[in-house]
């Protein structure tokens, strides 16, 4: 997992990790704020933590393990996060808007 918990952080910010989560095919742990948590609602790739402490550390037993299936499905969400965030897909979708 990488970890995009940021304090007294401009969570705008953390969008480069979810890029690097990406390249090294990780699920990412955020909060429910901003663009991250936008994406990881929509591709699943990636887990919601809570923003309160005494919440977090029950969050955090629960984290799926590697070998899980849970796990899995994390990874093709960062799998399908990927792929519509890729160079091919945006040159894509730019074309066929040149193309209406």
């Amino acid at each position: 997992y990488l970890l995009m918990l940021y304090d007294n952080w401009d969570h705008r910010m953390e969008g480069a990790v979810m890029y690097l989560a990406a390249r090294v095919n990780r699920p990412v742990i955020v909060y429910n704020k901003g663009w991250c948590g936008r994406m990881v609602a929509n591709y699943k790739n990636g887990l919601i933590a809570p923003d309160n402490r005494s919440d977090f550390y029950d969050f955090i037993k629960q984290v799926p393990r590697s070998d899980s299936v849970e796990y899995q499905h994390l990874l093709k969400g960062m799998h399908d996060f990927k792929i519509a965030h890729s160079g091919a897909t945006a040159l894509n979708a730019f074309l066929k808007v040149l193309q209406d």
